[in-house]
């Protein structure tokens, strides 16, 4: 096998694009509580350091999630995961 490493810079726009998601009048505002009531009737029980979504904005469109960092990448692609979640199982009350 043979390959090539290459690391990105600091100074790269390495898959950075601006997504800007348009939020009307038809959305869905979750509460950090609210998420994680949503995801426990769906059969998700999330606790700890896995309850890190602050709070949710869902429309149409897509989803945007304040998260807290706590240094651990896990716990940051585990709470997209549960935004997917929501975003998907959500979206057609919208």
């Amino acid at each position: 096998m043979s390959g090539k490493m290459t690391f990105v810079q600091p100074t790269d726009t390495f898959m950075i694009e601006s997504n800007n998601l348009e939020i009307g009048e038809d959305h869905v505002l979750l509460s950090g509580n609210d998420v994680y009531n949503e995801l426990h009737h769906r059969g998700h029980k999330y606790s700890g350091l896995f309850k890190t979504i602050k709070s949710l904005t869902i429309t149409e469109e897509g989803s945007s999630a304040v998260i807290q960092w706590n240094n651990k990448w896990t716990m940051f692609l585990e709470a997209m995961i549960q935004q997917q979640l929501l975003q998907v199982s959500l979206v057609k009350y919208i």
